[in-house]
């Protein structure tokens, strides 16, 4: 029932999806149902800056996913460019229906991650040297990083009506959107970056200086962060579109890729869990049923009334259940044979040689 650990993978990208999608379900579920009583002090404070970095961690493992994925790619037909296309226009369709009742129109982390995917695949597909690539990559993450404040200050989603409110406010930081392309572009973008610039020979790449230099990039783009501190002052009213807030976002997130890339060195994530990294799209879906749902959901039934501990434990069982999700959907599709493997792997990031 489980897929077989493959050599084709970059370890440490597995284990910052599985670890971003433990936090994403966690993070929700205490955000959900935790009482206001208990959502201070300093142990809050240091909770709610960690789980700052689950939304930072799955772009920047999405950027760096997709140059894995074109790179892998066979000659011949484009099946892996298809696949990637139907995988931007599926996410974009759900995220589009998970807040269709909602009034102004929302965009999520899904249609953000989906036209990231479909306009990385132009880029991919217009410039077929690597160099140029990276170029264009490292360009558009630094100027989304250090530009989204200042078209903060210059586009107002709230001030247009109808289609034009519609299409700013997939760019306006201080719009509606809860992930707008300002400034999220930049996490995916510079982990395209990275991915073309760190790992040239895809998973060959994963050698003993690996953690070391992730472990400097991270050292560096904390003092990016502290130097953008410093020329442009602290965050505005919009926080996450601060200089400082993204690069030290940045830094946290490549932080982590070093720790993992070093525990990957000597140890491989067992076959369940390198599953369970491929399915964080099944698994958003899951726990969001679990949480969000009209009627049954537990928002609505218990939050946010309950204590540290009952909401501790509500998230231990809302893992518990978003994990066997996936597992029961490939046991349910099993007996189908192809169609099995075609939906799974629409689930699956597209890390593996000529299966993209």
């Amino acid at each position: 029932m489980l897929l077989p650990p493959s050599k084709r993978r970059l370890a440490f990208v597995d284990w910052l999806r599985l670890v971003a999608s433990i936090q994403m379900i966690l993070g929700h579920t205490i955000e959900a149902l935790l009482s206001e009583a208990w959502r201070k002090g300093r142990l809050f404070e240091l909770w709610t800056l960690w789980r700052g970095l689950t939304a930072p961690a799955f772009l920047f493992a999405s950027g760096f996913a997709f140059a894995l994925a074109a790179r892998l790619d066979r000659p011949g037909p484009p099946s892996g460019r298809l696949r990637r296309l139907r995988r931007g226009l599926l996410l974009i369709a759900l995220g589009t229906l998970l807040h269709l009742g909602d009034v102004p129109h929302r965009i999520d982390i899904l249609q953000t991650i989906g036209f990231i995917l479909i306009f990385f695949e132009l880029v991919v597909a217009s410039l077929p040297s690597r160099r140029a690539r990276l170029l264009v990559s490292a360009i558009l993450g630094l100027g989304v990083a250090i530009g989204s404040e200042r078209l903060d200050a210059l586009v107002n989603a709230k001030a247009a009506q109808g289609l034009l409110r519609f299409g700013l406010s997939w760019v306006d930081p201080g719009g509606p959107a809860l992930f707008p392309l300002f400034p999220w572009t930049s996490y995916a973008a510079l982990g395209l970056t990275f991915s073309l610039w760190l790992a040239p020979n895809g998973p060959e790449s994963e050698t003993r200086s690996l953690p070391l230099r992730l472990g400097v990039i991270a050292i560096a783009l904390a003092f990016f962060s502290m130097l953008a501190w410093k020329l442009w002052g602290p965050p505005s009213a919009h926080w996450s579109a601060a200089p400082s807030v993204i690069f030290g976002r940045l830094s946290g997130v490549t932080l982590l890729c070093a720790i993992f890339a070093l525990l990957s060195s000597r140890w491989r994530l067992p076959p369940w869990a390198e599953f369970l990294s491929g399915q964080s799209l099944n698994l958003y879906l899951a726990h969001l049923t679990l949480i969000y749902a009209p009627f049954f959901g537990w928002a609505r039934l218990w939050g946010p009334s309950l204590s540290l501990a009952q909401s501790l434990l509500a998230s231990v069982l809302a893992l518990a259940l978003s994990a066997a999700w996936p597992f029961l959907l490939q046991r349910l599709f099993l007996p189908l044979g192809p169609f099995n493997r075609k939906f799974m792997r629409l689930n699956e990031p597209p890390l593996r040689s000529g299966r993209n």
